[in-house]
């Protein structure tokens, strides 16, 4: 993507998947992230051969991905805050016959 072309996208669908990717974290740093992995991640694929629509399309579906794959990360962290949600599992008592 010639870097005039990738500027006029950028400035057409910047705010936009912004606005998007906020209703989805309701966080400014992730959304803030998420958005620029995704313009990092369509300048980096070979796109000359799309239309503007397949590389929106393509933007949004990977935000929409990155935005899953923090939820997957978050979900498996247990922070000092939480830890208290988690129990450890107990032990048993084994009958010896005793």
């Amino acid at each position: 993507m010639e870097d005039q072309d990738f500027k006029l996208f950028y400035e057409t669908h910047a705010k936009p998947l912004w606005a998007y990717v906020y209703r989805l974290t309701n966080d400014s740093a992730s959304t803030e992230d998420i958005v620029q992995e995704s313009f990092i991640r369509l300048l980096n694929r070979d796109l000359k051969l799309f239309t503007d629509a397949q590389k929106k399309s393509y933007l949004y579906q990977t935000a929409t991905n990155l935005f899953r794959d923090s939820l997957r990360k978050r979900k498996h962290t247990i922070t000092w805050e939480n830890l208290n949600e988690y129990e450890a599992p107990r032990a048993v008592p084994q009958d010896d016959g005793i």
